[in-house]
């Protein structure tokens, strides 16, 4: 063989290996990519039952007081099970844990009956446009 095809053909080998390479690359980052932005954007469901009545109810003064009509996501709320409205995360005793409605489009104050949610850990409500104070929780 001769040194040019040789050399050709090596040439090619590494630019085949290196596109190899760097569509693996790109694929893998573009489903971690898809992966982050499907949990930002997916409530976490782990309960299937019935949610507690006082925490449902304090969701729907949270979704009335703060404009849920207008909400970019309000997927769910106000039908079904609790455990799947948009942002809701529900325990196995069917008690809200966790409020993740940040960057939603919320406006107004929140609530006092969100001091009826006794079993929440976490309330994210950040890059809103709400007003007021939490009250005890």
């Amino acid at each position: 063989m001769p040194k040019d095809t040789r050399h050709n053909n090596f040439a090619q080998e590494h630019f085949d290996r290196q596109y190899h390479e760097n569509d693996m690359m790109h694929e893998q980052f573009l489903e971690k990519e898809l992966l982050q932005k499907h949990e930002i954007q997916s409530p976490k469901i782990t309960y299937k039952g019935a949610a507690n009545e006082q925490d449902s109810l304090a969701l729907v003064a949270l979704y009335n007081a703060t404009g849920g009509d207008n909400w970019d996501n309000n997927t769910n709320w106000l039908t079904g099970n609790v455990a799947e409205w948009y942002g809701i995360l529900v325990n196995g005793d069917g008690r809200v844990t966790e409020i993740n409605l940040s960057s939603n489009q919320l406006t107004g104050s929140i609530p006092v009956e969100i001091g009826d949610l006794t079993s929440l850990t976490k309330l994210f409500l950040c890059d809103n446009q709400l007003t007021g104070s939490i009250g005890s929780l």
